[in-house]
């Protein structure tokens, strides 16, 4: 079927949403909050777009192609049957690819574009600056998702559905439902091609039909679940990083225990080298498709005075000593199963370079049983202890506010007071002899709003 001129009503919704579409940016092994500042831009760079792609399990995807986009003129071209690829570079043996300025035209709004296997990424009004500030040079793939729905208007029978400035599209059957297959996690405004009741046919941007399931009452954008959270880790791999530490740098795991180590006391992984932490991780966990981490303990019978036994696996959130804005989480989720109790802490401590000694920790607690179970903790659940702090926190603002941290006036009693600012997260086994972990994830935020 040849595809049908737009009317006037089509353009006037296009109109009332944007010149183009620039939605906000989000992701699973790497995900983006919304940046406002490129909302209706163009591209803006002198030096061409370049970058490292990488899988979740952190090795360079290498040797697949990399697409840029028209999103400015998505619709037209679509509309009229054209390809929305403006060029395409492939990336080498260490994942790296490159458009030279010659490559793009700065009129045109674009988007990128790649997919591998179960991953892939699309990066809405990209710019070398939105590389290198977002994303340190290094950008990870996700895990593709799938959109279902259904369209429900008496007034017209839909065709077809679109996520606009992308590749992505799906036929919507007698009864309204569509199934938009293994795409890349992110926020799209939503295009649908619809047969009127005069059985002429156009476009039109989703404000004017309503979806659901998915859409939570937002019919101008679908938004799967996994759209505004980061992952940090899914024990998928077998080495001793973190899916975060893969893009921030950092994010290595370690292991301890109340006591050192000696033939009363188990605890395994001894430490988190990465020979010891492979033989920690299991198949099997959350789902059965997966893998999780095995943490096993006995402790010693002889703490330290005061002191309840304990295990901790902690890791950085990213590189060491850098704090990291976790403030618009609704919730942080973990699945865990053992025996015991697991308490999850959110640790503030000393910036790096900056002379001040703090150690801020919130947390919440859980009990467990062998059955899997998700936890989920959301900010009032958090209960703050300080360890550390300084004596006169005014006269240091400025070392604070240089590291990020809020400009502390008194000790913080509440996750408000404490800005949020994290560098690691530690779990913390009692009571027990195991537990297990998966699917660490923080919910609300993307990886963008973590380095703001």
């Amino acid at each position: 079927m040849k595809a049908p001129s737009l009317n006037d009503r089509s353009l006037n919704a296009w109109s009332r949403i944007a010149a183009w579409i620039a939605p906000c940016l989000a992701g699973a092994t790497l995900f983006l909050g919304c940046s406002d500042r490129l909302a209706g831009g163009t591209i803006e760079t002198t030096n061409g777009i370049s970058a490292r792609v990488v899988l979740p399990s952190g090795q360079p995807a290498t040797a697949i192609k990399i697409y840029l986009l028209d999103e400015q003129d998505w619709l037209r071209k679509t509309e009229a049957g054209e390809s929305v690829v403006l060029a395409v570079a492939e990336t080498d043996d260490s994942g790296k690819f490159e458009f030279k300025f010659k490559d793009i035209d700065t009129n045109i709004t674009s988007s990128l574009y790649a997919d591998v296997e179960n991953y892939g990424l699309l990066i809405h009004a990209v710019t070398q600056k939105l590389v290198k500030d977002e994303y340190h040079g290094t950008i990870g793939m996700s895990k593709k998702v799938s959109y279902e729905g259904t369209i429900k208007d008496t007034t017209f029978v839909a065709q077809k559905i679109f996520l606009a400035g992308s590749p992505f599209q799906a036929t919507v059957d007698g009864n309204g439902h569509f199934i938009i297959r293994n795409v890349p996690p992110e926020s799209y405004s939503v295009v649908i091609l619809r047969k009127l009741q005069d059985q002429s046919m156009e476009y039109v941007v989703s404000d004017k039909v309503k979806l659901d399931e998915f859409t939570e009452g937002k019919p101008a954008v679908i938004v799967p679940d996994t759209t505004k959270a980061v992952i940090i880790e899914d024990f998928e791999d077998l080495d001793n990083r973190n899916l975060l530490g893969t893009i921030l740098g950092g994010g290595w795991w370690d292991a301890f225990n109340d006591f050192p180590a000696n033939n009363s006391v188990l605890l395994q992984p001894a430490n988190a080298a990465p020979q010891n932490f492979s033989k920690a991780i299991k198949y099997g966990g959350s789902d059965e498709r997966s893998r999780s981490l095995q943490v096993l303990y006995k402790n010693s019978d002889h703490p330290a005075a005061g002191v309840e036994p304990f295990v901790f696996m902690e890791n950085n959130l990213g590189a060491q000593s850098v704090h990291y804005n976790l403030s618009g989480m609704d919730s942080l989720t973990v699945y865990s199963a053992g025996s015991g109790k697991l308490t999850v802490e959110l640790v503030q401590e000393n910036p790096a370079n900056s002379g001040i000694a703090i150690s801020v920790i919130a947390s919440a607690s859980f009990n467990l049983d062998l059955a899997w179970n998700r936890f989920s903790i959301k900010p009032g659940d958090l209960k703050i202890a300080v360890a550390t702090f300084p004596q006169d926190p005014v006269s240091l603002k400025s070392k604070f506010e240089e590291a990020k941290l809020p400009a502390y006036t008194k000790r913080p009693t509440t996750w408000q007071e404490m800005g949020g600012m994290v560098t690691r997260i530690r779990f913390k086994g009692t009571g027990g002899t195991e537990f297990w972990l998966d699917h660490i994830r923080v919910h609300g935020i993307g990886l963008g709003d973590l380095v703001k």
